[in-house]
C-alpha cells in the first residue's frame, strides 16, 4: 500500500469514508461489516509479499511461507500498467482473474515484463523439442 503512494491512500480513505457513511446510517456493526468487506480484497496490499521471477517460476513468499508456480503451470499473461498476472488457465472466463497471481511492479514494469517474456520463452521453447 505505502509503495502506491498517494493511490494506496485514496483506496484506503475511501474504504474509511464509505465505512463511516454505512455507520452513520445503520450503526458500527454494519460499519464494522463495510469496512471489512472492503478491506478483504484488498490484503495485498496490507501483508508483506515477495515475489521472485527466475528460471523456475515465480517464488512468493507471504510471512516466510514459501510457494513456487512454475512456468508450465502459467497458462496466460496479462501486463497491465503497474503488474503482471498470471493466469492458471488459458481461457478468459470472468472469474479467473481471482485465481491469478498479481505481481506489483511499480514503475519497474518493463523489468518485469522483459523477464517474464524471457523465461515463459524459455519454457515454451523447450515444450516443443
Amino acid at each position: 500500500m505505502f509503495d502506491d503512494g498517494l493511490r494506496g491512500w485514496s483506496v484506503l480513505a475511501a474504504v474509511a469514508a464509505i465505512s463511516s457513511a454505512v455507520g452513520w446510517q445503520m450503526g458500527w456493526q454494519w460499519a464494522s461489516f463495510a469496512a471489512g468487506v472492503q478491506l478483504i480484497p484488498l490484503w495485498r496490499w496490507f501483508i508483506p509479499v515477495t515475489f521472485l521471477v527466475n528460471e523456475f517460476g515465480v517464488t512468493q513468499w507471504i510471512f516466510g511461507r514459501e510457494r513456487r508456480i512454475s512456468w508450465l503451470a502459467i497458462a496466460r499473461v496479462q501486463i497491465g500498467p503497474r503488474g503482471i498476472l498470471l493466469y492458471p488457465d488459458a481461457d478468459r472466463q470472468l472469474l479467473n482473474v481471482f485465481r491469478a497471481i498479481y505481481l506489483p511492479c511499480g514503475k519497474r514494469i518493463n523489468e518485469a515484463a522483459a523477464a517474464v517474456r524471457h523465461y515463459r520463452f524459455m519454457v515454451r521453447r523447450d515444450e516443443n523439442i
